[in-house]
């Protein structure tokens, strides 16, 4: 009869805590071994003992250790650097948002803080010299590739918008140093051909989605635009090559996400066919990213719009308040299928930002405001507004800016290219409007009021002739005050 193997036995909990403490020193006194295997172990901690890790994390994040030149004397401090902001990274992962922190995470996040000073100038380093470089230092022992490189870099950069309040000085998105960063990775995500590039930069994301990459990056770009710095916005300009430039491209991000769109749910696939792995809480990844780039996008488009007139004229010579419109009736539809209430806010969010974005248009100094109402109201923008208490959960606290809109929109009847189209949209969908339109009285209401107003003019253009003559010179005393 054999006998069964001698088992180990396990270790007590002060021979765990003198092994972690025999790391501890070896890790601090450059040990990279011992340091990547602390950011391997940290991952599966409570907040309350990542605390010890944190001055190990960031001993080893001196800025003066940073070369200007990557030599083989430098390879090790690069390393320990390396590992230094991996873990970093995984204390950070366990702060989801700043406004329920524990005591634990708070500590966290105050750690993270008081040495952005440190860390901001290796993301930087490491952006610089193993991403952006067309010719990245090869040395025995540094083990960093591109794809690591851009990781560590967007993860940094997602987390630093999550730690420290945007209303303070003490702000880490207020870092300019990162901007031009934070500009260029976004123009490369929305913009690449490089189809190679962005597959695994989607992968290095952590996500089987299409468009993860860009979903990143433009939410470090709304985070920094949360914080209303002109400052990002000059810097974004710059790196995208002029304001005709950024336009351009703004233009491409939208239709990315409709892109997306109609690539997800208009080949029919639906909730049934995405697997544990691929939701969050029963709802697809793709519709939490498409919600996400849409709300992000509404937020760059009305922040860059109010502090650059110049911009802003040049988003509606792109087209953009129609693809804004046409993109809020892809969110009512994509909204149907949302049934946890986390993602529905998120989805009224959006359709909110974007409806701001509009009004900011409607209510602002624009060059053309008959060119903004016309490309508005071609867009179905009447219909999608109407609809959208049907299709977003929450949105009928929304309801009184969605009337208020249809209301602005009266005062434009006057112009005849508006009559014109308003006119051609009551004469198609006016019964499939009105019936919409009853479930709200405020909307109702206002509904009523402009179908009044549209058909009143109508009328008083085709009774009387010179009435024609006071439209077409509406149309024309625009531009003349222009």
């Amino acid at each position: 009869m054999s006998s069964a193997p001698p088992q180990r036995p396990p270790e007590d909990g002060h021979t765990f805590a003198r092994v972690i403490q025999f790391m501890i020193n070896k890790a601090a006194s450059g040990s990279i071994k011992e340091l990547d295997g602390l950011c391997n172990i940290a991952q599966h901690w409570k907040p309350e003992q990542l605390l010890m890790l944190l001055p190990v994390f960031y001993h080893h994040l001196d800025p003066a250790r940073i070369p200007d030149v990557v030599t083989s004397r430098d390879v090790r401090s690069i390393m320990l650097a390396r590992y230094s902001l991996k873990g970093v990274l995984v204390t950070l992962n366990r702060v989801n948002s700043p406004k329920e922190l524990t005591q634990a995470l708070q500590t966290i996040a105050d750690h993270l803080i008081s040495n952005w000073h440190r860390c901001h100038l290796w993301v930087n380093f490491f952006f610089r010299h193993f991403f952006a470089s067309s010719n990245p230092t090869r040395l025995p022992g540094l083990l960093i590739t591109r794809s690591e490189a851009l990781k560590l870099v967007v993860n940094m950069l997602m987390r630093m918008g999550l730690i420290g309040d945007s209303q303070t000085p003490q702000s880490l998105i207020n870092t300019p140093s990162l901007h031009p960063i934070i500009s260029q990775l976004w123009c490369m995500a929305v913009t690449s051909k490089d189809n190679d590039f962005l597959a695994e930069a989607d992968k290095v994301m952590g996500s089987k989605e299409q468009g993860a990459f860009q979903e990143h990056m433009s939410y470090v770009v709304q985070t920094c635009l949360d914080v209303d710095h002109p400052s990002f916005t000059s810097t974004l300009i710059h790196v995208a090559g002029g304001i005709r430039s950024l336009a351009s491209i703004a233009s491409k991000y939208i239709r990315n996400v409709r892109c997306l769109y109609r690539k997800k749910v208009l080949s029919g696939q639906n909730i049934d066919d995405t697997t544990a792995c691929d939701s969050v809480f029963g709802v697809p990844r793709w519709q939490i990213m498409l919600i996400n780039c849409f709300g992000n996008c509404a937020t760059l488009l009305f922040v860059t719009s109010q502090q650059n007139c110049a911009l802003r004229e040049a988003y509606i010579d792109r087209n953009l308040v129609a693809l804004v419109t046409y993109t809020l009736r892809d969110l009512c539809q994509l909204s149907l299928t949302l049934k946890h209430d986390d993602f529905a806010k998120h989805a009224k969010k959006a359709f909110e930002d974007a409806l701001g974005y509009i009004a900011l248009l409607m209510g602002g100094p624009v060059d053309d405001l008959v060119a903004v109402i016309c490309q508005t109201l071609r867009a179905r923008f009447l219909p999608t507004v109407l609809q959208a208490h049907t299709c977003i959960p929450g949105a009928d606290a929304a309801e009184c800016l969605n009337a208020l809109l249809i209301t602005a929109l009266r005062s434009y009847l006057t112009f005849d290219k508006v009559l014109r189209i308003a006119g051609s949209e009551l004469e198609a969908d006016e019964k499939s409007l009105d019936a919409i339109a009853q479930s709200d009285t405020d909307l109702l209401q206002a509904w009523n009021l402009f179908k009044k107003d549209v058909r009143r003019y109508l009328d008083l253009r085709s009774q009387i002739p010179a009435a024609s003559i006071f439209f077409d010179r509406q149309c024309a005393a625009v531009h003349v005050k222009q």
